[in-house]
């Protein structure tokens, strides 16, 4: 997914990074969920899934506070999402996403 910058030229393609702890039903779910954001917003590109069990510093890095978090690193400034991300729609629109965009 590309975004503009600001004098128009396209920016660094969106990275997204979704925390979850274990292989709990939430974080399942989150996990299906944010494939269908994927296929839905970014063309099917992969979103990095982190279990802050096992990586706990990269949960320190991005100040995870809650699992299931979705975390739009860039571009731009960082937003968060908390939950199972079922109202993928809306979880687009606050990540600034758009449909069909890569």
């Amino acid at each position: 997914m590309q975004f503009e910058s600001e004098v128009g030229r396209p920016a660094a393609a969106a990275h997204l990074r979704l925390y979850v702890t274990g292989r709990t039903a939430r974080s399942r779910a989150a996990i299906a969920n944010v494939r269908l954001l994927a296929e839905r917003y970014l063309g099917g590109a992969d979103i990095e899934t982190v279990d802050v069990l096992e990586r706990p510093e990269d949960a320190n890095e991005d100040a995870v506070v809650a699992t299931p978090m979705l975390v739009r690193r860039t571009p731009g400034q960082g937003r968060r999402v908390i939950g199972d991300l079922a109202a993928v729609d809306d979880v687009a629109d606050w990540l600034e996403l758009e449909v069909g965009a890569e």
